[in-house]
């Protein structure tokens, strides 16, 4: 079955974990009624010897390229393999599975930067023998269809002790509320269609409503109380540096407040720094004084994911409510001030 890993009924993130040299993620792809497949994509952040790109170890290692943009990791392409196939029905029913599957992802995860050390190593001995290698191989083969022996027949729950339906009930409920906790953490790290889908949560859990707008809008988000007394116009972005005059979400915020026909509040929201731990990112220059100086006087707001999340954080632990949380975005102008 030919696919590219990323385009078919749905495609959802599973998991994410990132290495020292590698941005991963899990996702489980629907290609038809019948069929769907875990795919794990990858996307290379260092170079390894010789100026050798990490990808070609990565095509050795039966990876394939994707050009477009990665609906999973967001970004512009990424590699993809496929590592199991499932019918569909099983994942649905079989938390097992899925466990099993998210648990295989987390092994490759904490190895793959061992294996490319030792790969590395390998190509050191075979390149002083001057000798060459057909690496990438012409036929990848299809993945493996994951059938786990010892699968619990439909009828087994009438046989279980209450105490194990309990238990597995409790799994299932601390592994959705699990899942649902982790998405705020993708404000402190994720960019692109990950980091719009975090912050659209997030404002959501504020008790606004949000909508995501069309491809090539000024803006990612708006989100409004729901008497629509306040609006927001969200424009959303991450980069491992500040943001400077020159970076192109100035003109499209500006071009919102330019063109907006209420009152709506723009909000310039960055994950300034992302590949930083929060703590190291303090001291740092999020928006530069020109970025400041040509947007506050337009009452725009500059505020990055991690004051975002500290909010949301706040209002979680129950420190802050989600009126005093919408009052601080609504009315404050310039950076942001907690």
């Amino acid at each position: 079955m030919i696919h590219n890993g990323h385009i078919g009924k749905s495609n959802t993130l599973v998991n994410r974990k990132d290495s020292k040299n590698f941005s991963l993620a899990l996702s489980y792809l629907i290609i038809d009624d019948f069929t769907a497949e875990f795919i794990i994509h990858a996307q290379p952040t260092t170079f390894v010897l010789y100026g050798k790109p990490l990808e070609e170890i990565l095509k050795r290692l039966g990876f394939q390229e994707y050009k477009e943009n990665c609906n999973i990791l967001g970004g512009k392409g990424c590699l993809y393999k496929s590592i199991y196939r499932v019918k569909r029905e099983r994942v649905s029913d079989n938390f097992r599975e899925t466990e099993f599957v998210k648990r295989e992802f987390n092994k490759f995860a904490e190895n793959i930067d061992a294996i490319i050390e030792q790969i590395q190593e390998v190509d050191r001995k075979l390149l002083s023998l001057k000798f060459t290698f057909p690496w990438i191989a012409d036929y990848i083969p299809e993945p493996p269809i994951l059938d786990l022996s010892g699968k619990e027949p439909s009828w087994l729950d009438k046989y279980k002790p209450k105490r194990l339906i309990e238990i597995e009930k409790d799994i299932n409920h601390l592994t959705s509320e699990k899942d649902d906790l982790s998405t705020y953490l993708l404000l402190l790290y994720s960019s692109g269609d990950l980091l719009e889908d975090a912050a659209k949560k997030t404002l959501e859990s504020f008790r606004l409503i949000v909508e995501k707008t069309k491809k090539g809008a000024t803006i990612d988000l708006v989100a409004y109380t729901k008497d629509k007394s306040k609006i927001f116009g969200i424009e959303v972005t991450g980069t491992v540096h500040g943001i400077k005059k020159s970076n192109p979400k100035l003109t499209q915020i500006m071009t919102f407040d330019l063109q907006k026909e209420n009152k709506e509040k723009p909000i310039l929201l960055a994950n300034t720094y992302k590949d930083l731990d929060p703590e190291e990112r303090k001291g740092k220059e999020h928006f530069t004084k020109q970025v400041v100086e040509y947007l506050e006087p337009h009452g725009i707001l500059l505020i990055t994911t991690l004051d975002l999340y500290n909010l949301w954080l706040q209002m979680y632990e129950g420190k802050l409510s989600k009126e005093e949380i919408i009052e601080k975005l609504y009315t404050q102008k310039g950076i942001f001030k907690p």
